[in-house]
């Protein structure tokens, strides 16, 4: 019969052994969230990865065997319940581009078995309990056409992608110490009503950027001359063309790509769309 102890053995030795696959992965993740998602799309957001340590692992697995609701009876079941070995997290500078992210993470990953990618979230809010967790949790695996050559056996590993605002990771990491990782004793009242506090600022500090950046595209979309980057491409442009619902969508491509043109200002952009654009597009395809 097998003890804990040796459980905990055992699925610490296997994780040694696999470390540098899971490390792969997440950076793999990482890597895509940042050029495919961020990037090209001209949202706004850091891309942060870590692979759980096995010390770390070990103790999370020691944590995991003194809860009476969980069944851990082997070493395969061990790692099927912990599922952020690999974790990256997407922070957007809006709240609001958290839906979007998703969004794009769902069409570029696959989920288990190639299947659509799990997606959790978890707004829990509830202010009277000083509850103000706001991120969506996203349970992926490379698509097909990843798991080639350095890639091959990646096959099945899942990484965990968490998307929030900035503001709610300062929240949810806060409060993530304190109540899940109390070093003595119970969360107090005193701390409550801090976190409580922080949470409401939290969550009013995420309206007002959003009030910024709307005020900032604003007094962006009067003013002509070379583009600074790719949000003042998407900021000054997107007004011109009304008609496009999704026009951040590969914006950062389309950026470069009239860069490269020598188009580099809303004059000459417009100037080369309306002066005979359509005519010399179907010369140049034909």
């Amino acid at each position: 019969m097998t003890t804990e102890r040796d459980l905990v053995v055992k699925a610490v030795e296997r994780y040694g052994r696999e470390f540098d696959r899971f490390a792969k992965l997440t950076e793999r993740v990482a890597a895509i969230c940042r050029s495919d998602i961020v990037e090209s799309n001209a949202i706004r957001a850091n891309v942060t990865y870590r692979t759980k340590s096995p010390k770390r692992f070990e103790g999370k697995l020691e944590r995991m065997l003194k809860d009476p609701k969980e069944s851990l009876t082997d070493v395969d079941t061990v790692f099927a319940r912990i599922g952020d070995l690999s974790a990256v997290r997407v922070l957007t500078y809006e709240e609001q581009d958290r839906s979007k992210v998703v969004a794009l993470i769902e069409k570029r990953f696959s989920g288990p078995k190639h299947g659509a990618v799990a997606t959790d979230l978890k707004n829990k809010v509830a202010p009277d309990d000083a509850r103000f967790y706001r991120a969506t949790h996203c349970d992926v695996y490379l698509p097909t056409d990843e798991l080639v050559g350095t890639y091959e056996n990646l096959q099945a590993v899942p990484c965990e992608i968490q998307v929030c605002s900035m503001l709610a990771h300062v929240w949810n990491e806060v409060e993530h110490d304190l109540v899940y990782k109390p070093m003595t004793g119970s969360v107090s009242e005193v701390e409550r009503d801090a976190l409580r506090i922080l949470g409401h600022l939290t969550i009013a500090a995420d309206h007002a950027i959003k009030q910024l950046y709307v005020a900032t595209t604003k007094r962006q979309e009067a003013v002509d001359g070379p583009f600074e980057d790719v949000y003042d491409f998407v900021a000054r442009m997107r007004a011109r063309f009304k008609g496009s619902t999704k026009f951040t969508d590969n914006a950062g491509q389309l950026f470069e790509e009239l860069l490269a043109l020598g188009l580099d200002s809303p004059t000459d952009i417009e100037g080369y769309l309306t002066d005979g654009y359509e005519q010399r597009a179907r010369n140049r395809i034909q």
